[in-house]
């Protein structure tokens, strides 16, 4: 019986996705497991592997054209099996379109030639890095994997760029700085008057899981959406594994990045630890906070569900983290497989497992949230909000109670310990209301979702 292949979701909101090439060729025959495909969506480039054996038979149009999520691109056929009708792959129309996502600053200017195609071929690299240094010209050649048996991964492409520019333009104090990447969007043009909105991640995630939250405010900001900055912090996504990992480390390290971009004051987001830290900046007052939104953040209480930061720090194989990511959510399916292997390749890197072991240490000390995470210096008096969902496994809404200073807080039912992912239109909404509150230029949402409080 024929076997259907097809168009996997590979990341959360993918609506469609690109056939970039075939690794097998019609009529050929495949195992189970073996690479079919390599696929390409606008945040992600993947190889889709077999589920079964068979004679392959492609009925998907021509390689880079868009197709719909969920549409048959080909079939696995048993020997002499003749294929079934059908309609061909469908083409991502206007309705199935994904809502536009405002592009990410780019990378500084390499200064590598291009690797010549014969040679790249030889060299193993994951898609992702493949795509990334084909943008921007860099040879492959020249990059040290840090993946299995020396496989080349999207982090060691962005180390290389960051290294070879930092070597070319800058002196050691500014590189030092400089050295936490930071994805823009939102508005560029708005002078210096506009105070930018900075989102700082949680532990072990990185600047792009703001993605779907920064696309929703983008939209309903239009025109008047200031700029969005998500930093990465160290030892997440791009940015370097600083030598000390701890809580102090990171926030003088986020300070220190927001001031080398020319920031002295800002809209701060943060998300559990990046929850922590947003506040620690709030209070240290280098950075001038014009309003803070945090969602599940840590340091107000001891409680926290260590078991599974440690089981997604110990995983190796997606069968392995799945269960301790699933507890990040209400609705367990949403640790589908594209965030497994995002939160796997984020974390592979052996130095990188070391610092991100050692800051868990530092900041959850024997089961517990570290005293150092707590909220110093007093009451917060910037307009504040804190957004929790009920369903918390990792830390209880309950720690909002213990806020010092005046806060509106938010509950939102159906929702875990990431309402950024799992809540995306509501926290946008309250993201969008603070600051209207707070600067008054954002326009009014007239479809805003209602949100429990």
């Amino acid at each position: 019986m024929a076997v259907e292949i097809i168009l996997p979701r590979v990341d959360m909101d993918m609506q469609a996705g690109r056939i970039a090439r075939w690794l097998v060729q019609e009529g050929e025959a495949v195992t189970p497991g073996a690479p079919l495909f390599e696929i390409e969506t606008s945040k992600a480039a993947m190889e889709i592997e077999a589920t079964a054996g068979g004679i392959l038979h492609i009925v998907a149009g021509p390689e880079g054209g868009e197709i719909a999520v969920g549409s048959v691109v080909a079939y696995l056929l048993a020997p002499g099996e003749a294929a079934p009708a059908a309609a061909p792959a469908a083409s991502a129309g206007p309705d199935s379109a994904p809502a536009p996502v405002p592009p990410a600053a780019p990378l500084p200017a390499p200064i590598s030639a291009p690797v010549a195609a014969d040679d790249a071929a030889l060299l193993r690299a994951t898609p992702l890095a493949r795509r990334l240094a084909r943008s921007e010209g860099m040879d492959l050649a020249a990059i040290a994997g840090s993946g299995p048996r020396g496989r080349i991964t999207r982090l060691d492409v962005a180390r290389h760029t960051r290294d070879a520019a930092s070597r070319a333009a800058r002196p050691a104090a500014t590189a030092r700085a400089g050295l936490l990447p930071v994805r823009r969007a939102g508005g560029r043009d708005g002078g210096r008057d506009v105070t930018p909105v900075v989102f700082l991640h949680g532990f072990a995630s990185e600047a792009l899981a703001w993605n779907g939250l920064i696309a929703a405010l983008a939209q309903r900001a239009g025109a008047a959406c200031p700029p969005l900055l998500a930093l990465d912090l160290p030892g997440h996504g791009a940015a370097p594994d600083s030598g000390e990992a701890s809580f102090e480390a990171l926030a003088e390290a986020a300070i220190a990045g927001l001031r080398a971009e020319g920031i002295g004051a800002a809209h701060l987001v943060g998300h559990s630890l990046g929850g922590a830290l947003a506040a620690r900046i709030a209070l240290d007052g280098r950075i001038d906070a014009a309003s803070l939104v945090l969602l599940a953040p840590a340091g107000l209480g001891a409680e926290i569900d260590t078991a599974a930061l440690d089981g997604i720090l110990r995983a190796r194989a997606p069968d392995s983290l799945r269960p301790w990511m699933e507890r990040l959510f209400a609705d367990p399916a949403r640790a589908d497989a594209a965030l497994l292997r995002a939160t796997l390749e984020g974390g592979e890197a052996p130095e990188r497992c070391d610092f991100r072991r050692r800051l868990a240490a530092a900041c959850f000390p024997d089961g517990t949230q570290s005293a150092r995470l707590r909220w110093q210096g007093g009451a917060i008096a910037t307009p504040a909000r804190i957004v929790w969902g009920r369903q918390d496994r990792i830390i209880p809404w309950r720690h909002a109670l213990a806020a010092p200073g005046r806060f509106a807080l938010h509950l939102l039912d159906d929702c875990g310990h990431m309402p950024q992912i799992e809540a995306t239109g509501a926290v946008a909404d309250i993201l969008a209301e603070t600051l209207r509150g707070a600067q008054g230029r954002l326009p009014s949402h007239p479809d805003r979702a209602e949100v429990a409080c």
